[in-house]
């Protein structure tokens, strides 16, 4: 009896493995495409359109493929997101003990374009769960970690995805172009390689930089913490000039200008600053230009002159900005500070010019008050109106010096 007993429930495990076979190797994800089409449509009023076959395989890997889709905007049928191709395989095993194992994850063509209407609203708040009533409050289940907390996945590859974001209210579009992410193998706790690009262009103002990224990423998971270490990066911007504007006056040079070099001086054959580079041509043979130091100088001056009030300009008569004090004038000086105001402008007439200071002068103090910003002298200057005369210290060609000022 034991015997048949046996036979019997070997022929019941048979039957249930053929029949588990049978099941998989005949799914076909693609009967359930109209429901998750409709699905959408009816939940979020959007159209989701998928231009192939999807796969699904459920053992011993769950495994999806998507081809070609696209999501349209909210009661229309403009397109706000779409992905050419997306792959993702996890094992079924592990999940039963609450583990995640996937291959790498890999999408390519992703596109999406969030709208900020004028009203402050985004135009992916249906998605987002915004504007419907809030879950009732769970009691809270462990710590504050991100996802699960046994995680391997090979790594994941995003190719060739463009974002855009589209500010109506102030009538500016930034978008993320030819993004490129590509990471070595995750896991809930260590560290995995991240290599990243992309182009950021916007249209007010116009401009366009080029970063590329590489380093390591520390994750802990279950901590809900992650650090990038090692990290190098580099950033190519260049500037357009507005509607009816021209870059004028520059310095052409065949210098090379590389990433991360605007801004830094251009400098003769005798060691001198003539320019500030200031952009490149892309499709030029290391063609670049700078602004000349003329150009620099009166743009500095410029800037002044809209804070002369600011720093005492009716007291003294002079117009200046912060400085730094390098650490070999304030030690041969005997200085303890490293900052103060560099005057740019001195009138003859006014207080200061009266007094014998000039252009290029450094102010390091203004009666026992020490000066290491223009905020600093104007408070000075404030907190001594009817006082006088003013000791001024001062640095000139690398000498501290002291002068009595009479304000005017």
């Amino acid at each position: 009896m034991a015997r048949k007993i046996l036979i019997a429930l070997v022929v019941l495990l048979a039957l249930l493995v053929a029949a588990v076979v049978v099941f998989v190797a005949s799914f076909d994800a693609n009967r359930f495409k109209p429901r998750i089409q409709e699905y959408v449509a009816n939940r979020y009023q959007r159209t989701l359109t998928i231009d192939g076959d999807l796969f699904l395989t459920l053992f011993p890997r769950i495994a999806i493929s998507l081809p070609a889709t696209r999501l349209s905007e909210r009661n229309s049928t403009d397109p706000v997101a779409s992905v050419g191709a997306a792959r993702v395989s996890v094992e079924l095993l592990p999940l039963l003990r609450g583990a995640v194992v996937a291959d790498k994850v890999r999408v390519e063509k992703l596109t999406a374009t969030v709208v900020r209407r004028a009203d402050g609203t985004l135009s992916i708040d249906d998605l987002l769960g915004k504007g419907e009533p809030a879950p009732a409050d769970k009691p809270a289940e462990g710590g504050m970690g991100i996802g699960p907390t046994d995680l391997d996945i090979g790594g994941i590859e995003i190719l060739g995805a463009e974002l855009r974001y589209v500010d109506e209210a102030a009538g500016r579009t930034v978008g993320i172009h030819d993004l490129e992410l590509v990471t070595g193998a995750i896991a809930s706790r260590g560290t995995t390689p991240v290599k990243l690009a992309f182009v950021v262009r916007s249209d007010q103002p116009p401009g366009e930089a080029k970063v590329t990224a590489n380093g390591d990423l520390q994750l802990d998971l279950p901590a809900g913490s992650f650090t990038a270490t090692g990290l190098a990066a580099t950033v190519a911007a260049q500037a357009e000039p507005g509607p009816g504007q021209q870059l004028e006056r520059l310095i052409q040079t065949d210098t090379p200008i590389n990433p991360g070099n605007s801004g830094g001086p251009l400098v003769d054959v005798q060691g001198r600053v003539v320019g500030i580079t200031t952009a490149i041509v892309p499709w030029g043979q290391g063609l670049g230009f700078a602004v000349p130091t003329a150009t620099a100088y009166e743009v500095i001056g410029r800037i002044a002159a809209r804070h002369r009030e600011a720093i005492g300009r009716g007291a003294l008569g002079i117009s200046g900005l912060d400085t730094a004090i390098d650490e070999a004038t304030a030690r041969a000086s005997g200085l303890s500070q490293r900052r103060g105001v560099l005057l740019l402008e001195v009138t003859p007439e006014g207080a200061a010019g009266q007094a014998s200071l000039r252009a290029g002068d450094i102010i390091l103090s203004l009666e026992d008050r020490p000066v290491e910003s223009v905020e600093a002298l104007r408070r000075a200057v404030q907190e001594l109106k009817g006082r006088s005369p003013w000791r001024v210290g001062f640095l000139r060609e690398g000498r501290r010096r002291m002068v009595s000022v009479v304000p005017g």
